[in-house]
């Protein structure tokens, strides 16, 4: 049992602040929150007091493949366009991906994800020539860390219907290994979910199409996926299947409450409508659109669920939430600041619909204990109508100091309880090897 003493709780969604008060945390979850109330516990621990406490942070979607990229030494082919760098850069670095690559990417992840406050990761994974066994993988490198997560593969017909098949049964086998260990574990022992992923429309046909709207059905998942992330997707579906991609994928039951879908730069307003009423996510990757040169999106004030996620760029939400709000207003959008806090937070309405029997994105007795911890010291008061403002303005990750997922603690004083040192010297070799067989796929 450990506690928190004299805390200022800050909720997200609905905005509130509540000073001076203790919070219990038992068994993976919060028994008791508030006034004085430690005294009740004499055999609690109190690892942490006086200090701002919120709800853990969920990266909506993101991809751990891509934590080898960065400074990468490669001769890559002229990139023109966004589907150029697809093909000549994310295309070539997925196929270099082994397990030795997979495993330590995971773990690079989840570390520089919790030092930024992040509990959660939303995953949309892709190594083409290491399928079978990569989702496990991953889940048992962020589980060492202690990072929970969803986790999919990414399905495409781009490497063949051999490797498509492929990604579809480690979908449907993770899934499965899901549920089987809900059946060992208690509800509050597991930290990690499945979803089934695909990459975006345009790589994929409507038999694989189908194929994967039979495993969301029979394992009860829903799909991740990218969705008109630039102007070729729309234009490629239009094009060939005559239906814009949104309409295309609900052709086959894909666009559920369990949907979550990346980007949606370019969605029509009849696609929009489309994933409202089947009350699905978008996922806004502010960042990475910018990065990618695609365009922004402008009509995220027409969606009704909308989270926000990395892409991988990397794993700080903050810096995400703060670019989003920009980047919104440099286009003149009128977005009020307090929605944004909202898409910070959504990401938990995910955790819910996944882990259905477990309760997140609150402080309170009963829910799940991800919580983080933080040194912010605010110049000014914070308010319910101000905490979007403070958060943009003043928090940034490093003000981090302290995160508890899933009622343990996996980062104390920005400190974790291991040696980074071996894992990122790992990382550094592996990184190496991996530009090596870029080179040699180019």
């Amino acid at each position: 049992m450990i506690g928190i003493q004299n805390s200022t709780i800050i909720t997200f969604d609905p905005a509130k602040v509540e000073e001076n008060v203790d919070i219990v945390i038992d068994d993976g979850q919060i028994i008791d929150k508030g006034k004085d109330i430690i005294k009740n516990y004499p055999n609690c621990e109190v690892i942490v007091r006086e200090k701002i406490v919120t709800t853990g942070i969920v990266c909506s979607h993101t991809h751990i493949y891509s934590a080898l990229a960065r400074g990468l030494n490669v001769k890559f082919k002229k990139m023109n366009d966004f589907v150029q760098i697809l093909q000549n850069l994310w295309w070539v670095l997925d196929r270099g991906l082994d397990k030795e690559m997979v495993e330590v990417s995971a773990q690079v992840c989840a570390i520089e994800a919790i030092l930024c406050g992040v509990t959660t990761l939303i995953d949309h994974h892709s190594s083409p020539n290491y399928i079978e066994g990569s989702l496990k993988t991953i889940k048992d490198s962020f589980e060492k860390i202690g990072i929970r997560s969803i986790l999919c593969y990414e399905t495409t017909d781009r490497n063949g219907f051999e490797k498509s098949e492929l990604a579809i049964l480690e979908n449907e086998s993770f899934a499965n290994l899901i549920d089987e260990e809900k059946k060992k574990k208690k509800k509050n022992e597991r930290l990690t979910e499945a979803s089934i992923g695909a990459h975006a429309p345009f790589t994929l046909t409507d038999e694989t199409l189908q194929k994967l709207s039979n495993i969301c059905s029979k394992t009860n998942r829903g799909l991740h996926i990218h969705v008109s992330e630039d102007r070729f997707d729309p234009s490629y579906s239009r094009f060939n299947h005559e239906k814009d991609p949104i309409k295309r994928l609900d052709q086959f039951s894909l666009i559920l409450d369990k949907s979550v879908i990346g980007h949606g730069v370019y969605l029509s307003e009849e696609e929009i409508d489309l994933i409202n009423k089947n009350d699905a996510f978008l996922v806004h990757n502010s960042r990475s659109n910018m990065n990618n040169n695609v365009g922004y999106n402008n009509h995220l004030e027409k969606f009704k669920n909308i989270a926000l996620g990395t892409d991988g760029i990397n794993h700080d939400l903050i810096a995400e939430l703060a670019t989003s709000f920009f980047k919104h207003k440099d286009n003149g959008g009128k977005i009020p600041i307090s929605q944004f806090l909202k898409m910070f937070s959504n990401g938990n309405i995910i955790l819910n619909r996944y882990f259905s029997d477990l309760h997140f994105g609150q402080i309170e007795k009963g829910f799940v204990a991800d919580l983080v911890i933080w040194d912010y010291k605010a110049p000014t008061y914070i308010s319910p109508d101000n905490i979007a403002s403070h958060l943009i303005f003043g928090f940034n990750s490093g003000f981090v100091n302290t995160v508890i997922i899933n009622g343990k603690v996996v980062l104390k004083d920005r400190k974790f309880d291991f040696d980074l040192n071996d894992i990122f010297k790992n990382s550094k070799e592996q990184a190496i090897r991996l530009v090596e067989k870029m080179e040699k796929l180019i």
